[in-house]
């Protein structure tokens, strides 16, 4: 396998906080020692992930692999916006995020007593910041890979907070990369207008249903602000799953899958290898990440990356120009 592709690959763990379906612990770690077995050594997390409950998984799972295999240094990247306190410790100045309390919540290893408060102040970065070094068990924010503003797009957090507070107070520490975890094309387009980001985390809108960041790639390459991206399955969509966007996925949507599905399949390809590769052909993408939650997922990841996404590389021979030249219009 081409090692690049392989060094390109971040592991998303919003599953280890029980997205859609609870996960045991037991499962994650066997999940992060296949990971880093296979090399695969960058994680992303969130403490939006299961109210706290992926850092903590994902932190412990890192400590027992460090115990039990010969492992170089990992990179975990973590999130800011969000503290996670104790419902009976909250009061009425908190902005408690009611679509994510854990009876209305998609992770569903919330802990029931938690809930997540909205807070880009500085005062909550900061405090977010160290709750995640806990969590993930670290001694140090320096041994963060770096750092997003996590979902500042929802429209009262990005009119109202102070919208460079957070990403100024995260460059203070000079520690780690600073960079935006967004679903919106409008508010990383600020964040990259207005020179706050080291690099953009950009989710579901570079894929094959939807290539709404294009533009946004492009002058992230002209800038030279490196772009992750997320979402390039659609939150399920393209790999066997009926969401879109975490929702359930409209019938146009699942007809414009099955074209995909269809011209994958007229060359011999796997759908998600499409989706792999495609989200790999704009020069501004750095690293992809993908979710997984089980050994077998890494393995069918690995085997996609050694065997049929280099095929659809640029400059990858016959194929490669084929089946793009075909995908125009789908």
């Amino acid at each position: 396998m081409d090692k690049c592709l392989r060094e390109r690959v971040i592991v998303g763990t919003s599953a280890f906080g029980g997205l859609y379906d609870s996960i045991s612990y037991d499962q994650v770690y066997a999940t992060v020692a296949r990971a880093v077995e296979k090399g695969l050594k960058k994680f992303d997390t969130a403490p939006h992930y299961g109210l706290g409950v992926s850092e903590q998984r994902l932190g412990a799972a890192l400590s027992q692999c460090k115990a039990e295999m010969s492992i170089s240094q990992v990179a975990v990247y973590t999130k800011v916006g969000r503290l996670i306190h104790r419902r009976a410790d909250s009061n009425d100045n908190d902005r408690i995020e009611t679509e994510n309390l854990p009876e209305n919540s998609l992770f569903v290893d919330c802990p029931k007593e938690n809930c997540a408060i909205l807070d880009y102040r500085k005062s909550g970065v900061t405090q977010s910041l160290y709750d995640s070094v806990a969590r993930l068990g670290l001694t140090s924010i320096k041994e963060l890979g770096g750092v997003r503003v996590h979902d500042p797009e929802i429209a009262d957090r990005y009119e109202t907070e102070a919208f460079p507070e957070a990403f100024i107070t995260l460059r203070q520490f000079n520690s780690f990369e600073v960079s935006i975890g967004t679903n919106s094309v409008r508010v990383a387009r600020r964040a990259l207008d207005e020179g706050l980001v080291d690099a953009i985390m950009l989710a579901n809108s570079w894929n094959l249903l939807d290539q709404g960041g294009k533009d946004l790639l492009l002058s992230c390459h002209h800038k030279h602000i490196p772009v992750d991206l997320a979402g390039i399955y659609a939150s399920g969509l393209l790999a066997g799953g009926n969401t879109f966007n975490y929702q359930p996925a409209t019938e146009s949507l699942v007809s414009k899958r099955d074209r995909w599905k269809s011209l994958a399949d007229k060359y011999a390809i796997s759908l998600p290898a499409v989706a792999l590769a495609f989200a790999f052909l704009p020069p501004a993408v750095r690293f992809i990440a993908i979710g997984l939650r089980s050994p077998d997922q890494v393995d069918t990841t690995i085997d996609l990356l050694e065997t049929q996404v280099p095929l659809l590389l640029p400059n990858s021979g016959h194929l490669s120009s084929c089946i793009w030249r075909d995908a125009i219009g789908l």
